[in-house]
């Protein structure tokens, strides 16, 4: 509930249409985009313990 609180108020209830919803993306921020989705995905994907060795992550619950 606190942050449906925060959303709001922070958003509130106005019917403010945005400022330029026509203009496609450039290509930087495209770009940018697509490195976000990677890394979050890079980020995500579980690593197997057999192949944490492989990687050089330490996992000090084994």
């Amino acid at each position: 509930m606190f942050w449906a609180w925060i959303v709001w108020f922070v958003a509130g209830t106005r019917d403010v249409p945005p400022l330029d919803d026509v203009t496609p993306l450039s290509g930087h921020r495209r770009a940018l985009g697509w490195f976000a989705f990677v890394l979050l995905a890079a980020i995500l994907i579980p690593v197997p313990h057999a192949l944490s060795a492989a990687f050089g992550i330490h996992c000090p619950y084994l």
